[in-house]
């Protein structure tokens, strides 16, 4: 027997339909506990601090990441984790930079007053080691007026 062209139709959308209610839903999150993210931190080099902070942060949002429901909270964890992580080098303002050459300066200005004398031929270092120091300060001195520049 020939099908028609309505018939071979139906049949196909039921073999479609039928595929899709075979499909697995996808299931909800398992909310974790806070010892299975204390685990997972520390496979991952998370502080338990930070552990604690993840789960009461999700926790007190119902684990959403915006308004949508968290799929992963593994990856939430480790994302949880770079940001801690950048936030740990966060960017010095001018101002702590300025501070930081004002002490290098003021430790130039005592070493070169108490590690050398002046005669007829200009400043001559007494000790080497002094001398080493106030040369590993002007590096930095100049370091830092460069990132404070650039700030």
């Amino acid at each position: 027997m020939i099908k028609s062209a309505i018939e071979l139709r139906v049949e196909y959308l039921e073999i479609q339909l039928a595929e899709l209610l075979a499909k697995e839903k996808p299931t909800r999150l398992k909310r974790p506990e806070l010892d299975d993210i204390k685990s997972e931190a520390i496979r991952i080099g998370l502080p338990p601090l930070e552990c604690e902070a993840f789960f009461n942060f999700y926790e007190s949002n119902g684990w959403k990441v915006g308004r949508n429901p968290m799929k992963n909270w593994k990856a939430a964890l480790a994302n949880w984790k770079r940001n801690y992580k950048s936030a740990q080098v966060r960017k010095e303002s001018t101002w702590e930079l300025t501070q930081k050459l004002n002490i290098i300066k003021e430790e130039m200005s005592q070493l070169k007053s108490f590690g050398g004398m002046t005669d007829a031929f200009g400043f001559r270092w007494t000790d080497d080691t002094k001398r080493k120091r106030y040369q590993q300060l002007k590096v930095d001195r100049d370091a830092l007026q460069d990132r404070i520049t650039k700030t």
